[in-house]
């Protein structure tokens, strides 16, 4: 009777430490016979699915899932079944009704039909992340929205700059230009700067490529754009011809005018008016 005795109270000391394994884990635990019944179930599992053990022992894991149909669980076993493993995410309903979600770590053991599983409760991992995709996309929808806003703010304010650029170019210009025929090349100088400022110191978008030209090649483009030729504006500007023809020739690379086919002076209507 001794020798009977010894090897029962062992198998009650290795159920009794394997029991106690299965409820500490953090995660919980659970084994499934080959259909899907829960035969086995860790005490933490019972708590965050708010079963106790009588309740959910016997239970088809069909039962308790909350995304799959009863299909697409058996479905999902029979291919555990075959890989002999998997790993992936579902959501199970509480005894309450409460949809939560789960990662599934499960493995099949063949000999005994049984799955071995690992359920971690990641509903709070999967509300924040719910939340954070809900706050970006506000704060996309709001950055439109502001976005919106400034563009039709600047439209507004740049139409009354331009405004404003263009009733000088139209009055203060011709003066200046008037202006500088009887002085000498540093006050020409100066006069050409105070165009120039006319000029760009009201920054437009569509103005881009004429804030690139320094202020001789901006005189010698207004000039272009009045029809003059290299001589003319060489005369007037106190210059050599050469000078002005290489200010033309920096004027087409910085406007990416490559082809000496496409007219200067029309491209810089396009700026100037």
């Amino acid at each position: 009777m001794a020798e009977k005795t010894a090897p029962d109270q062992d198998e009650l000391s290795k159920a009794a430490q394997y029991k106690a394994l299965i409820n500490t884990t953090q995660d919980g635990y659970w084994l499934l016979d080959s259909h899907g019944a829960i035969i086995e179930i860790s005490d933490r599992a019972c708590r965050v699915l708010e079963y106790n053990r009588d309740e959910i022992l016997g239970k088809c894991i069909a039962d308790i899932e909350g995304k799959e149909t009863a299909d697409d669980t058996k479905a999902h076993l029979d291919k555990v079944i075959e890989k002999g493993s998997d790993i992936f995410k579902t959501q199970l309903c509480t005894r309450t009704g409460k949809i939560l979600d789960f990662e599934i770590s499960t493995i099949f053991w063949k000999k005994g039909e049984i799955f071995f599983v690992i359920a971690k409760n990641i509903t709070r991992e999967v509300q924040d992340i719910r939340e954070l995709v809900q706050t970006r996309k506000k704060l996309d929808e709001l950055n439109t929205a502001l976005r919106i806003v400034l563009e039709s703010w600047e439209a507004k304010s740049n139409d009354k700059i331009l405004n404003v650029q263009r009733a000088l170019q139209r009055t203060v210009t011709p003066q200046l230009n008037h202006l500088r025929k009887d002085l000498d090349k540093n006050q020409r100088d100066i006069i050409d700067s105070v165009i120039f400022n006319i000029n760009h110191v009201f920054y437009m978008p569509g103005n881009e490529l004429i804030r690139k030209l320094n202020s001789r090649e901006y005189k010698v483009g207004q000039y272009i754009v009045q029809g003059m030729t290299s001589k003319e504006i060489a005369d007037i500007m106190g210059m050599s011809t050469r000078t002005i023809e290489s200010c033309r020739l920096s004027i087409r690379k910085k406007l990416d005018m490559n082809s000496t086919s496409l007219n200067l002076r029309a491209e810089l209507e396009a700026y100037f008016n």
